[in-house]
């Protein structure tokens, strides 16, 4: 019986822990969207003057979750992370009842943009990771040693965790769960389907303005266009920019359709106004994660997305326009999701199996 007892305790612990380290590696995978989340949260508790700082604490707290839960996968320091996930339980169940009985327009965001959860089932799943916790934890002092070798599967999971953050950081997405993934086809300006609408995996709206205030989404579901997207264009520094207007000649000189969009004109080079519309700060997040980032769609089907870092060459470009749009995306969404899952079932692996 006592052995039965350790055992179901353990395997609670470990249902937590996959709960924790999942979420906190899909929150960790796209930054940008979980100070987006931790903007909403700090909007609704009135915190508003911690906004600017939601991108850093929202990596931090998902890169916390991550590693208590890799911890309880593998039965490292036990205890502390007993300790520090009751704390975090405790602390979200009372959050998702506020939110239940407030009931205001935003998801938990528990698991990033992969899932999203009511506020009723938000606070259910907090509830019953309470009670996993509970049974798993209590008494606190009633612990175990792991194994050695365990420790080195903790160590390099943790390694590869912080690397991974880092690299998030960078770089777009692995996967995208936004409107505008790869894959999906925007809608024409007068909200009617696209022909090949069947081809697509999901239908999104991407709206924006000329300088006169008249709507021009038609021009980003016709043809070959590639919209560079800056939404806080005041922070691009000038080899920024320039590396922008070398993508926008280049588009041209490959017959595409170069779109500059900006919640504004502030920090836009006037040499770019020809080229210049205007869209809503969180479209233009929700469309490309990064703030100077290029998107390329054909006939309105998101075909592919870039960095700063990397934007597109003109041979890249062609090569693009002499594929298959449906393929190209497909191939551009299915990289990062292989890469993405791959990497946690090998974590999985060393931290179960080391």
């Amino acid at each position: 019986m006592h052995s039965f007892h350790h055992s179901f305790r353990r395997f609670c612990a470990l249902l937590i822990g996959l709960v924790f380290f999942v979420s906190g590696m899909l929150k960790l995978m796209d930054p940008v969207g979980t100070g987006l989340k931790m903007a909403e949260y700090f909007r609704f508790l009135h915190l508003d003057f911690l906004i600017p700082g939601g991108k850093g604490l929202g990596t931090a707290l998902s890169l916390l979750e991550a590693l208590v839960g890799a911890a309880l996968i593998s039965g490292i320091a036990r205890k502390v992370a007993a300790i520090i996930v009751l704390a975090l339980i405790v602390f979200f169940t009372g959050l998702t009842l506020a939110l239940y009985l407030v009931n205001p327009e935003m998801d938990c965001g528990c698991f990033g943009e992969a899932f999203h959860l009511t506020h009723l089932q938000s606070l259910l799943k907090n509830v019953i990771l309470l009670a996993l916790a509970l049974i798993a934890f209590i008494p606190l002092g009633d612990g175990y040693e792991s194994r050695k070798p365990k420790r080195w599967g903790f160590a390099l999971v943790s390694l590869a965790i912080v690397l991974f953050a880092i690299h998030s950081w960078r770089t777009l997405p692995m996967m995208d769960f936004t409107a505008f993934s790869c894959g999906s086809q925007i809608l024409s300006g007068d909200g009617s389907q696209p022909e090949d609408e069947s081809l697509a995996t999901d239908l999104a709206v991407l709206s924006f303005s000329d300088a006169f205030g008249e709507y021009c989404d038609d021009l980003a579901s016709n043809g070959e266009v590639l919209i560079l997207s800056a939404y806080e264009p005041e922070r691009l520094d000038s080899l920024q920019w320039s590396k922008i207007a070398a993508t926008v000649d280049a588009a041209f000189v490959c017959g595409i359709r170069p779109l500059i969009l900006a919640p504004g004109a502030d920090g836009v080079p006037m040499t770019l106004g020809e080229c210049l519309y205007f869209a809503d700060y969180k479209t233009l997040l929700t469309l490309n994660r990064s703030n100077g980032g290029a998107t390329y769609l054909a006939d309105g089907l998101i075909v592919d997305k870039w960095t700063p870092r990397n934007l597109p060459s003109g041979e890249e470009l062609t090569a693009l326009m002499s594929s298959e749009p449906m393929e190209a995306a497909s191939s551009a969404s299915s990289r990062g999701r292989f890469t993405f899952q791959g990497g946690l079932l090998l974590c999985a692996a060393l931290l179960i199996l080391l």
